[in-house]
């Protein structure tokens, strides 16, 4: 119980400083070079002509729970158009893995849906999510078009509906919203 306190307290520093210092937005083009859990190399500019969702998310969080098999089951319906990078702040890798394995065996070797886990968390404090769970839709440019925070009944929805215009819009618009 005092190491998850302790834990909690360090991640709410670490967000803290991450916003005060950093943060993205809808309008910004970030950069996001990282390793997934399992090691592969993941780069977003790999990513340009596909939807991104940059999900930053932790296995005790209740929200978190209810929508990474969504962004799952999502990532297969737009087969190969959208793409999810689930960056874990836990602070422990194997047992992020082992709640992964649990909630989504199939993630290990689902095409398109990435789980990032970084030792001292330099995404989180790239992006600055100001709370778990946070997600970033980037559009096929790689341009920031929406920032959600939580996860509730109406998200899948909403997430739906954002991804289907910006697949839909021309390649020469795809940054005006």
């Amino acid at each position: 119980m005092r190491h998850a306190f302790l834990l909690i307290c360090i991640l709410g520093s670490i967000f803290a400083a991450s916003t005060a210092l950093a943060g993205v937005k809808v309008g910004d083009a970030p950069q996001v070079e990282s390793q997934t859990a399992h090691a592969t190399p993941f780069d977003l500019k790999e990513q340009r002509g596909k939807v991104v969702l940059v999900e930053f998310w932790a296995t005790w969080c209740g929200p978190c729970r209810k929508a990474l098999p969504v962004y799952s089951k999502l990532v297969d319906a737009y087969d190969g158009k959208f793409v999810v990078a689930a960056v874990s702040i836990d602070g422990d890798r194997a047992d992020m893995l082992r709640f992964m394995d649990a909630l989504l065996p199939q993630a290990r070797t689902q095409q398109g849906f990435n789980i990032l886990w970084e030792k001292k968390h330099p995404l989180a404090s790239q992006f600055g999510p100001p709370s778990i769970p946070t997600g970033y839709l980037i559009d096929p440019k790689g341009v920031v078009r929406e920032v959600y925070t939580g996860f509730d009944k109406g998200s899948e929805a909403q997430l739906k509906k954002d991804i289907e215009r910006l697949l839909s819009q021309p390649k020469s618009s795809a940054q005006k919203k």
